[in-house]
């Protein structure tokens, strides 16, 4: 983290998901994984998409 609390990555990483600018840090239980903003949104979009009675079934809600 830096002075301000934010989580610097290396050019490496940022590159292998390439991320330009902004990006999304989504807690996963025991660990966080990092998307672009478009990436998530996608993933958002996909799981308002699962029924309510499924995600029921798998525990989710």
């Amino acid at each position: 983290l830096d002075k301000v609390g934010r989580l610097c990555l290396g050019q490496s990483l940022a590159n292998r998901i390439k991320l330009e600018g902004q990006a999304v840090l989504a807690g996963c239980g025991d660990h966080f994984e990092i998307y672009t903003p478009e990436e998530y949104a996608a993933m958002e979009k996909e799981f308002d998409e699962i029924p309510l009675e499924q995600l029921k079934k798998l525990g989710l809600v």
